[in-house]
């Protein structure tokens, strides 16, 4: 790991010129840190993968390089300006002397030259500090950790030593440095684990922390640590507390696993609920039907806290996935000659690990378009009173039974005339057509369609959107968009709690002897109506009921799903129920209502019924 390790130091050293206010030039340090970052991902994602540092030798020259003149110019600019005003106000000196005196005043020049440097380039020299015996110890642990006793474990030993020394090192020169060992400590252990490159990181910082110099600590510093020590005996550091929790690591499909163990039980609480309405039906002793039905809400009570608790182990920040918005926000800004700023709220909510993956490419995609297509150029924005700036929200928050994650911007909103054109332009929409609001944003998902002026590097080839929805529909989820003319976008992503498992909470209904579920986020009300209270449209080919002063097209489910049954809407009464999806409201005819229930919808993988026409089958309680 030479090439990752030269890499990571030169950059390490630009972060901390960075956090002691040592750059002039702060946005030429981003600049060059980004693409270093970026090597060095690409450098350890060789090294996880069993192979070397896999990288292009002139890339990694350009970028090292990029980095080392930032800090060699910073460096330069602040030994100048330390220095240079002192000498030049001597040399003045110096011509106003008499000739005579001038040999020895450029001798004295000379020597203050000389001292400077060396002042500029020496080390402290050691003034009476101590080096604490824990940095002996630590060195001694992660060098040869087997010598840790058997009860207590190595991660807690480093963990703790790091926190004696936090104390040892308040008010003295060592304290940043221990920091700083604290800090890898932290990002190591809540990434990847104790990682043998972390051990390289804390035996370089123990290296430095040996010069003896660093442990002074000056009197008004001494007096606040021990102030504080007064006030917290029992304190040890911040990496001491990671010994208040332990962790292990299980593997992903292990968890899965037992989370389908956990969705049988589900099936077995309806088979019980099965059980007690036949017992019901049979029997009279209420006794037995009364402790039976506490058994069943007993084993639902501990099923649904199995259930959330192995859940509760699949998530992960959302921290981890939003991080890249940021970077995004800047590059793509940066390509299109415009300024963006990006806010970000919720980012440690906890959501489903295997969100990370899916919820990748639609944040890639709506971030880039949302500053592309959305955010207008500076001047323009200046113009129409906007700030240069524009401004992307990124905002992630649980719902009652849905994750959303949204992404607005105050940008130019939606060109729904625009969209249409292009749309004729492809064909898809036929010429005279016209279509609502919420049909021309269904057009931002389908392939080709792209109102960008010209192809550049991040838009302008309708790629994108579709691929975004596709990812979200995969999940069980759905993209909600609303836009203003001139005030900008929302883009609202709507995701089930987990995608690993689909235990929904589900509507049931019949029709034809047949039962079908409905998720219940998509149904409105269910009501009972008559023939006279329908309406014929379409010349008597379809039919509609008013319903709170809203007239809903009635769909016949059995005549839907199989073409059979009662072609038009007869009977007595009829039962009604209410559904929205994706903002398309409709009254669905049933023959009855079953219940609600939680199922868990498994696939239907192998099937010949036509795709999408079902997301999948649950298993009932009678089989």
């Amino acid at each position: 790991l030479l090439k990752v390790k030269e890499l990571a130091h030169r950059m390490e050293n630009l972060l901390d010129m960075m956090r002691n206010s040592k750059l002039p030039d702060f946005r030429g340090a981003v600049d060059s840190l980004l693409p270093g970052l970026d090597m060095l991902r690409r450098m350890l994602s060789s090294v996880r993968d069993g192979g070397e540092e896999q990288i292009d030798e002139t890339q990694y020259t350009q970028v090292f390089d990029k980095v080392q003149s930032v800090i060699s110019k910073a460096a330069d600019t602040g030994s100048k300006d330390r220095f240079a005003s002192i000498i030049d106000k001597l040399k003045f000196i110096e011509t106003a002397l008499p000739e005579s005196k001038r040999a020895l005043a450029g001798e004295a020049i000379a020597e203050l030259k000389r001292a400077i440097g060396a002042a500029v380039d020496s080390k402290p020299s050691a003034l009476g500090g101590t080096v604490p015996k824990e940095l002996s110890r630590l060195e001694v642990l992660l060098k040869n950790p087997s010598l840790k006793r058997a009860n207590e474990s190595f991660e807690d030993g480093v963990a703790a030593l790091l926190g004696l020394l936090k104390n040892d090192s308040a008010g003295s020169g060592a304290e940043e440095t221990v920091k700083e060992a604290m800090d890898s400590y932290d990002t190591f252990m809540s990434a990847m684990g104790f990682d043998p490159l972390l051990t390289e990181i804390l035996l370089e910082k123990i290296e430095v922390l040996k010069n003896a110099a660093l442990w002074v600590k000056s009197v008004s510093a001494s007096k606040v640590a021990g102030s504080e020590a007064k006030e917290k005996p029992q304190d040890t550091g911040g990496a001491a507390s990671h010994t208040q929790e332990k962790t292990m690591r299980v593997a992903e499909h292990s968890i899965d696993q037992f989370l389908s163990f956990v969705e049988e039980l589900i099936v077995v609480e309806e088979m019980f609920n099965f059980v007690h309405k036949n017992l019901s039906a049979r029997s009279n002793d209420i006794d037995l039907l009364r402790e039976l039905r506490r058994t069943i809400e007993t084993f639902g009570t501990l099923s649904n806290s199995l259930q959330h608790s192995i859940l509760s182990i699949r998530k992960v920040p959302v921290k981890n996935l939003l991080q890249k918005a940021p970077r995004l926000v800047r590059d793509t800004a940066a390509s299109a000659g415009k300024e963006a700023d990006i806010i970000m709220i919720g980012d440690d909510v906890m959501v489903d690990k295997s969100y990370l993956d899916l919820l990748d490419a639609p944040l890639t995609h709506i971030v880039r378009n949302a500053v592309d297509h959305g955010i207008e150029p500076p001047d323009l924005r200046a113009t129409l009173g906007k700030p240069r700036s524009g401004k992307v929200t990124v905002s992630v928050r649980e719902l009652d039974s849905e994750i959303e994650v949204a992404f607005a911007d105050d940008g130019r909103g939606l060109d729904f005339e625009k969209l249409t054109a292009k749309a004729r332009e492809l064909g898809i929409v036929k010429a005279g057509q016209t279509l609502s609001n919420t049909e021309v944003i269904d057009l931002l998902f389908l392939p080709g369609v792209s109102t960008a002026e010209k192809v550049t590097d991040i838009s302008g080839r309708g790629v994108g959107m579709d691929v975004a929805r596709r990812n979200i529909d995969s999940a069980g989820g759905r993209i909600v968009v609303e836009s203003k003319k001139g005030e900008g976008s929302t883009f609202r992503l709507l995701l089930p709690r987990s995608v690993s498992t689909r235990i929904i909470d589900g509507f049931l209904i019949a029709a034809g002897g047949i039962v079908y579920v409905i998720p219940m986020e998509f149904i409105s009300e269910s009501f009972a109506a008559t023939p006279s209270d329908l309406s014929s449209v379409a010349g008597g080919k379809a039919s509609q009921v008013l319903r709170r002063n809203e007239l809903l097209p009635v769909a016949d489910l059995q005549n839907c799903l199989t073409g059979e049954g009662k072609a038009q809407l007869v009977g007595e009464a009829l039962t009604l129920v209410s559904v929205d999806i994706k903002g398309a409201k409709f009254a669905l005819a049933v023959d009855k209502i079953v219940g609600v229930q939680k199922v868990v919808v498994k696939p239907l993988d192998g099937s010949l019924v036509e795709k999408d026409l079902f997301e999948g089958a649950a298993m009932m309680g009678d089989g």
